[in-house]
């Protein structure tokens, strides 16, 4: 397998994973961008970065881990590309749950009443 095609394939498997994840991801995220942002077009604006982050990002780091790997057999270097798409969709994922969870507010635990009283 001549060296582009491995590229090709290797940028086809980190796009075809961004994009299954986007599509799981679609109208949880997107219902969640539409209560928090103030207007329809920031949660545009909002879905947009995010899609545009889970697909740039994992592609960034598969492109850079075949540049450091120039000798690895061709079925390696689509299991590290694979293995990398998967990584970045993590960390990708990490980063956009740290910065939605500080604007979701958690309700705060009841105290059970007892039977016949009041909660203490």
């Amino acid at each position: 397998m001549s060296s582009l095609t491995t590229l090709l394939l290797q940028a086809t498997i980190s796009v075809l994973c961004s994009l299954l994840l986007i599509a799981v991801l679609r109208l949880p995220l997107t219902r969640t961008l539409r209560r928090l942002c103030p207007d329809a077009d920031a949660a545009a604006f909002w879905w947009a970065y995010a899609s545009a982050m889970l697909v740039g990002a994992p592609l960034a780091l598969v492109l850079l881990v075949n540049l450091l790997a120039p000798g690895v057999t061709a079925v390696d270097q689509l299991r590290a590309a694979l293995l990398t798409s998967l990584c970045g969709l993590l960390w990708g994922m990490h980063l956009l749950g740290r910065r939605l969870s500080a604007y979701v507010s958690v309700p705060t635990a009841r105290t059970p009443v007892p039977h016949g009283g009041e909660a203490l």
